[in-house]
């Protein structure tokens, strides 16, 4: 009987490798099965509450979150805890915000109107103040709430404060300069005094009635008319000297000084208080024998203060205009005793600039030791002949060490040599006005 054998042999597969023998199988499937088997035992695998931090044992709701970790919340928990006003994730121990709860990243992300507090689910529009600070506004309050007449910025009704009829903002306030005459705003040229307080606008300054002593714009109805037809506002008014007897006190306190300062005595003249007109009429003589001051505002109709001359017979006298303020008087009386102490000592004396400029010169020196202060700084910052006059005579007791150099140039009739020239293109003191010299 013939017998047959069987060899063994792999499978092939249809590309020709070795195919796994099928009896491999069952292994596999064990294998897997295991696995499946202990994965709910490893913690890592577990889901917790991110509400309540228990384990999850049924079923649970899972929360998306842009830019975040996603959310696991048991079903107890979703039916309890408040939603997010704007995600409507559940909320655990956040409080509300003007009665909206939100979650920590909508509170931190969320956009808030800075005037309702409230926050923006739609169109809002930010706002940058003159000091760079950011305003951030809803749609609602940009149309319902007022705004402010300066920056145009809506701001919450208690925040604005009510000036010349408009509502401002704090801050607009603060930089806002408004005229002290007719109370608006100022949106053009602001115009001041030193030592004044107060700003004026352009139409104010230039076009309403000034006061003839300090020069500052008023409402004629609030001027007070002097005899002679001058103009003083309520402060000057409240200031003014009047008569030959306060006049007199001044120059009697200010005569002892010329023998301490300059070593060389002052006969006192005769102090005479007079009208604008008894002055002007006096200035507007021809006689060339006489100088005086006038006040220092280029924009105006010159008014005169005071005068030195000297009469037909020799009389000295000083005319001082009546009723100025206390400084304008302390610093013209001043002023005028300078040239008379020039007369007496220096009567060749020719040089403009170097009479008015010693005046004006000795004027500081004087209203200083005085305490009379408050007129200095308008004193020295004079842009006309005077103010000119002045700083030359300054420059020559600079540079040269002290009152004597001034002296010196006085017993010379020249400025010497070295002093900037300030001089040019300077307007002297129009006709009917001339200063020196003494005859």
């Amino acid at each position: 009987m013939a017998s047959s054998s069987h060899s063994l042999r792999p499978v092939e597969s249809l590309s020709g490798a070795p195919a796994i023998p099928h009896r491999r199988f069952p292994f596999l499937l064990t294998a897997l099965f295991s696995i499946l088997l202990v994965l709910p035992s490893f913690p890592a695998l577990a889901l917790d509450c991110d509400m309540c931090r228990a384990r999850i044992s049924g079923n649970y709701l899972h929360f998306d979150r842009q830019g975040a970790p996603g959310v696991d919340v048991c079903q107890t928990c979703a039916q309890r805890s408040a939603r997010c006003a704007l995600c409507t994730i559940p909320v655990r121990g956040t409080a509300p915000r003007n009665g909206a709860v939100l979650c920590h990243q909508c509170r931190r992300d969320a956009q808030w109107c800075d005037l309702c507090r409230n926050v923006i689910s739609g169109k809002y529009t930010n706002y940058r103040s003159a000091t760079g600070q950011e305003t951030q506004v809803c749609s609602d309050c940009k149309t319902s709430k007022p705004a402010c007449a300066s920056c145009g910025i809506p701001h919450n009704a208690d925040d604005l404060t009510l000036r010349s009829g408009k509502a401002f903002c704090g801050q607009c306030l603060a930089l806002t300069h408004f005229c002290d005459l007719c109370t608006q705003p100022i949106s053009g040229s602001i115009h001041g005094f030193q030592n004044i307080p107060g700003e004026w606008c352009e139409t104010c300054f230039t076009a309403m009635p000034r006061c003839d002593s300090c020069l500052v714009p008023m409402d004629s109805t609030a001027a007070t008319t002097l005899p002679d037809g001058r103009l003083h506002c309520a402060r000057c008014s409240g200031n003014a000297l009047a008569g030959e007897t306060m006049y007199g006190e001044i120059a009697k306190s200010l005569a002892q000084d010329f023998q301490s300062l300059l070593g060389k005595p002052l006969s006192l003249p005769q102090i005479r208080a007079v009208s604008q007109q008894e002055l002007d009429a006096a200035m507007a003589g021809a006689d060339p024998s006489m100088t005086g001051l006038a006040n220092d505002d280029p924009d105006r109709t010159v008014h005169n203060m005071g005068l030195f001359r000297v009469r037909t017979f020799g009389q000295r006298e000083i005319l001082i205009v009546d009723r100025l303020t206390e400084d304008s008087a302390w610093e013209t009386i001043a002023h005028e005793m300078a040239h008379a102490w020039q007369h007496q000592h220096y009567p060749r004396l020719s040089d403009p600039f170097l009479s008015e400029g010693f005046a004006q010169w000795m004027a500081e020196e004087l209203c200083y030791r005085h305490g009379r202060r408050s007129g200095l700084d308008r004193l020295r910052r004079r842009s006309d002949f005077y103010g000119v006059a002045y700083r030359v005579v300054a420059q020559i007791e600079a540079q040269g060490g002290g009152p004597q150099a001034v002296l010196n140039a006085l017993a010379s009739g020249k400025i010497p040599e070295g002093v900037e020239d300030q001089t040019a293109g300077v307007t002297l003191p129009s006709a009917g006005r001339s200063l020196l010299p003494w005859r």
